[in-house]
């Protein structure tokens, strides 16, 4: 079954995002309108402007635009997030990496809806963000640490120029076309909050059934409504919008497997994903890196930290070139080179990923962004990285307020009691034992 492309049902322009916007943020915002210039979290995280919900389907409402510099709707679809960023857990309990990912998985399975986003394939192109450097609002130009220029690891510097099962030069002449179909995604909850029912006529009844077993954590039945959309999209790929599809599809049953406790199978899936994406998108598409970000968690949890680190520097190029070095999703894969830096002992990498990775987050959010609680999580667990990281260099006056904040941030989305929220309590009194 194929989603619908268009609605006949148009947006007024007079109205607003408001509960989009009270839903994502936990904090309950301050009543203050964020300035232009402060680039949320959110819509970075989740496409242009997508912190409108109002847009994101108004652009099915509009249908296909004559101007080439205006992005065109095509096919709706559901998108599963992942583990995406790696959780080092507790300093007094030390936890293997399996135990991490397995313990970030748990995390994330305490409210599956927060992993679904309803996507929409547009017919545009990214924009080189590759340089090193980058301006803000005032002109400030900033640096971040590249870890190819690093003199200190020549062996990274010759896995960043590896790539995946191709030659250098040949992916030099794939990734050098222009991307030309983007994807745009805004979490479900939130599309849902401004358009109740909407969902009934945009997506097919296979999509529906999934996100509903998924929601109740009937992981086995969204598989199997999964696979038939998967199986059919695979047998025709040049209908409607299949061949970019099957490789968004078959990345979401992974993400089911993980969730079911299939790890093995979740692997062999993100891989499958991760060429289908390629063939269809072009190599350096943000697709392609988020399921090569999957594999590599997937290598660093079965203790294989030199093929994780080769995937995760292939996904921050990818990210870096299409959507800039500041984007958040490029400082989600920084956390994850920082835990597999830690796990080999080279403390200083890690140290310098994380607090890369926290840089990019703060630049992002401000203090008055719309957030999605899902991208809270990620900001609290990167946090809580760099905290582990200063404590174990023994910097505890730093790793407390680095807890804190992390705290402050968890305890708005999973509230007092969950396991995460007791993890970092004891990681602050711990640390300010040691500080006493």
């Amino acid at each position: 079954e194929q989603s619908s492309t268009t609605t006949t049902t148009t947006t007024s322009a007079a109205t607003q995002p408001q509960a989009a916007t009270a839903r994502a943020s936990p904090t309950g915002g301050s009543g203050r309108s964020p300035s232009r210039n402060n680039i949320s979290l959110f819509a970075t995280l989740f496409g242009e402007c997508l912190c409108d919900a109002n847009s994101f389907r108004g652009a099915f409402a509009r249908g296909p635009s004559s101007d080439s510099d205006v992005s065109r709707p095509r096919s709706l679809y559901v998108e599963l997030d992942g583990v995406e960023c790696i959780n080092l857990g507790s300093v007094e309990a030390e936890q293997t990496p399996p135990q991490r990912v397995r313990e970030t998985i748990n995390q994330l399975c305490t409210d599956p809806t927060r992993l679904i986003s309803i996507g929409h394939l547009v017919d545009g192109t990214y924009h080189d963000g590759g340089a090193e450097s980058s301006s803000d609002a005032d002109g400030k130009k900033h640096h971040h640490v590249g870890f190819a220029d690093d003199q200190t690891d020549q062996s990274h510097t010759q896995t960043q120029t590896q790539t995946t099962g191709e030659s250098q030069d040949q992916y030099d002449r794939l990734s050098s076309s222009a991307i030309r179909v983007k994807t745009q995604m805004i979490p479900l909850e939130i599309y849902e909050s401004n358009h109740p029912g909407d969902l009934n006529s945009m997506l097919s009844r296979r999509e529906r059934a999934a996100v509903r077993h998924i929601r109740a954590g009937e992981y086995r039945e969204a598989l199997r409504q999964l696979e038939v959309v998967a199986d059919d999209q695979k047998r025709r790929p040049n209908r409607a919008d299949n061949k970019f599809l099957a490789g968004m599809t078959l990345h979401n049953i992974a993400v089911v497997h993980l969730l079911d406790g299939n790890d093995d199978e979740a692997l062999r899936l993100f891989g499958e994903a991760a060429e289908l994406k390629k063939a269809a998108f072009g190599p350096e598409h943000p697709a392609v890196a988020e399921s090569l970000d999957e594999i590599g968690i997937q290598y660093f949890a079965r203790e294989r930290p030199d093929d994780a680190l080769r995937v995760f520097t292939e996904a921050r190029k990818i990210r870096i070139n299409s959507l800039g070095q500041d984007h958040p999703k490029v400082a989600l894969v920084l956390s994850n080179m920082g835990c597999v830096y830690f796990q080999q002992g080279r403390h200083d990498m890690a140290l310098a990923s994380f607090q890369e990775a926290r840089d990019i987050l703060e630049d992002c959010m401000g203090s008055e962004s719309t957030r999605s609680n899902l991208d809270l999580l990620h900001v609290a667990t990167t946090l809580c990285n760099l905290g582990y990281m200063k404590f174990r260099l023994k910097q505890y006056e730093d790793a407390t307020s680095v807890f804190e904040d992390a705290l402050l941030v968890q305890q708005s989305v999973l509230g007092d009691n969950h396991k995460t929220i007791k993890d970092t309590l004891g990681n602050i009194a711990l640390t300010n034992a040691f500080h006493s």
